[in-house]
């Protein structure tokens, strides 16, 4: 069985102060054929989360814990220390859908 995705090789890539990094235009559809070189786990994460909900870019943090089945107060926590990156927009944080999937492969450092 192959893999579409080499996750030994994978280096995690810091966001842009942009927002949502675009994802490869060989790496459209999830469900397409794609080869390691051109689609990273994060942007396999990033398109499914895209396909769950096509207009959400930014998430609050009560819907990253719920997602990533935590508390809100450690991902609140985790987000006053920095180990989580958050965008304000008034008094509203909200991480992006990179963040999002970032935290999904690599999880939160303790």
């Amino acid at each position: 069985m192959s893999q579409i995705v080499n996750f030994d090789t994978y280096e995690p890539r810091r966001l842009s102060k942009k927002g949502v990094r675009p994802v490869s235009e060989d790496a459209t559809d999830i469900t397409g054929s794609l080869s390691p070189n051109n689609f990273t786990p994060e942007d396999f994460y990033v398109q499914l989360l895209l396909k769950e909900n096509p207009k959400k870019f930014m998430y609050t943090q009560e819907e990253c814990a719920e997602y990533l089945n935590l508390s809100y107060q450690y991902i609140n926590r985790r987000c006053r220390e920095g180990k989580i990156q958050v965008t304000k927009f008034g008094e509203k944080k909200l991480i992006s859908i990179n963040e999002l999937a970032r935290l999904i492969i690599e999880g939160v450092k303790a």
